[in-house]
């Protein structure tokens, strides 16, 4: 991940990456269920830091429901959407 990248924990619990023009909010639902929020953009910023979040909640709960609440995503570019596509 890129210096300007901070990771933070949120008082609700949730985790939250951010940079200056995008962030990824992970809030555990339930165990088993994770929303993620993204928002902005990502260029590739966060490197393998957005998919390492929810891997390790997949080692922490199996089976799980994944929700993505993209509707604040301004840019996205091609090689990051093919690694979520990889991903999944």
């Amino acid at each position: 991940m890129d210096a300007a990248i901070t990771r933070q924990t949120l008082s609700d619990g949730s985790l939250r990456l951010a940079d200056a023009h995008g962030s990824f909010t992970y809030r555990r639902l339930r165990p088993g269920a994770l929303l993620v929020k993204v928002t902005g953009s990502d260029t590739g910023q966060f490197g393998t830091g957005s998919l390492d979040e929810i891997r390790l909640e997949l080692l922490r709960n199996r089976p799980l429901e994944l929700f993505v609440d993209a509707q604040d995503v301004s840019l996205v570019a091609v090689a990051v959407s093919r690694e979520w596509t990889q991903f999944f």
